[in-house]
């Protein structure tokens, strides 16, 4: 004779079966939402971690040049949204935190092993930010914003110092905190919402003097 398949649910208990079904609405409760976006982010920064980090850059860059322009500051209200600034950014955001940031992360780890924050936070503060950061910064922003090279080159020396001298002090307890106790998927999402604040007062800095020569109208 031939018995007839029960699929494995059939065959639970009533106590497994309620046990489940308690189990999958606790996954689907609000508490447990910012656990499934956690780990969904994590392995989708696993999965594809230029990417990730580059469009979760982006997204926030976009956001602190909008706050800068129409909240911080009125250079949206007097002049009018600049479009090429906030693009600016979000290039940058793109192509540098999605690039050669996220693989200075990644070195880290291959080559100085885990721990070891405060070695980390020198490497990226004190050599990283002021060597390549801020002149990536100040390049791919200007170049958006349809600046010439020898322009571009002038400015960062003009406030290169200024520039360097805030962001080491900014970042260098940032970096601390994320190397000593982030893990690797997240340490450009929270660097990238730590900079929501440092790209905010860089984009003002970077382009406080274009406004200062544009008349009111």
């Amino acid at each position: 004779m031939f018995r007839r398949a029960v699929s494995p649910a059939l065959r639970r208990s009533p106590v497994e079966a309620g046990v489940r079904l308690m189990s999958r609405r606790k996954r689907r409760s609000p508490q447990a939402l910012p656990m499934l976006l956690k780990k969904r982010y994590a392995r989708l920064s696993e999965r594809y971690p230029f990417t990730t980090a580059g469009l979760t850059s982006s997204v926030v860059f976009l956001c602190s040049d909008c706050f800068a322009q129409c909240v911080l500051t009125s250079d949206a209200v007097d002049h009018g949204f600049d479009y090429r600034r906030c693009g600016g950014l979000v290039m940058f955001g793109l192509v540098y935190y999605g690039g050669p940031l996220k693989a200075m992360y990644l070195l880290f780890d291959k080559y100085l092993g885990p721990g070891r924050a405060v070695r980390k936070a020198v490497l990226d503060v004190a050599v990283h930010t002021p060597l390549l950061g801020i002149p990536s910064f100040y390049l791919i922003t200007g170049t958006v914003k349809g600046m010439t090279p020898e322009q571009i080159w002038e400015q960062l020396k003009a406030e290169w110092p200024k520039a360097t001298t805030g962001s080491v002090a900014f970042w260098f307890p940032v970096c601390l905190l994320n190397f000593a106790y982030v893990p690797q998927q997240f340490r450009v999402l929270l660097t990238a919402f730590a900079s929501f604040v440092h790209k905010s007062w860089l984009s003002w800095l970077s382009s406080r003097k274009s406004y200062a020569k544009v008349p009111l109208q």
